[in-house]
């Protein structure tokens, strides 16, 4: 009788844990990634990969906006973030600036990078992105489509953040040229600026990981 009682609790021990050391039998629900989602004089890019660092809950998905140059306020879209309940998701939107990519056509391409929270036990992702009084699209990222990555939050001036970057790794550049096209040169200050060069190569390569790749 203790026997039957035993293997009795066994089995409703497992069927109550059964989700814990079963294979997730669930539909992998990844859907729109790697496309080109079509609205009202803007085309995106859909995310390739979306990272998330467990440790820290946070996720981050890149998406690309090609638009007509100097309509960059026109026509804008709005990007949200739910999880599979339809709960919608603490998060925030950063855009680059547009950048030509077809001069005859004048187009041009912008990043927007969003980070969001990420529920635990999450099945998957979806990023809403709708223009207002014409389409409504959605992209689904299901958890085990997730690429674990070290985050950090970037923030909305993210981007301008890196812009600022860029500017001081060419100021840097160039006081190195102007330094080394002296006739008479100074070996430690040539090393010494090559040295700070180098540093914010690093720090620039660093930042933009993640977003630029």
């Amino acid at each position: 009788m203790i026997i039957c009682i035993i293997i009795i609790m066994i089995f409703i021990g497992l069927a109550v844990t059964s989700k814990q050391w079963l294979p997730d039998d669930r539909i992998k629900n990844t859907m729109h990634t790697q496309e080109t989602l079509f609205y009202n004089r803007v085309n995106v890019d859909t995310c390739k990969t979306v990272y998330v660092d467990t440790s820290k809950r946070l996720g981050q998905a890149v998406f690309e906006e090609e638009r007509t140059m100097g309509e960059e306020k026109n026509y804008p879209l709005i990007y949200k973030v739910y999880d599979d309940a339809g709960n919608e998701l603490s998060h925030f939107v950063a855009t680059s600036e547009m950048k030509i990519t077809e001069k005859e056509r004048g187009l041009g391409k912008r990043k927007i990078l969003i980070q969001f929270a990420v529920p635990k036990d999450v099945y998957y992702i979806d990023i809403m992105i709708e223009q207002k009084d014409n389409t409504v699209n959605h992209v689904y990222i299901d958890y085990r489509d997730f690429v674990k990555k070290e985050l950090y939050e970037k923030g909305s001036k993210y981007f301008e953040f890196v812009a600022q970057e860029e500017k001081k790794l060419v100021d840097l550049q160039t006081d190195l040229k102007k330094e080394e096209g002296k006739k008479k040169q100074d070996k430690d200050v040539i090393n010494e600026k090559k040295e700070v060069l180098q540093k914010q190569k690093e720090k620039v390569k660093a930042i933009k990981k993640g977003v630029y790749d």
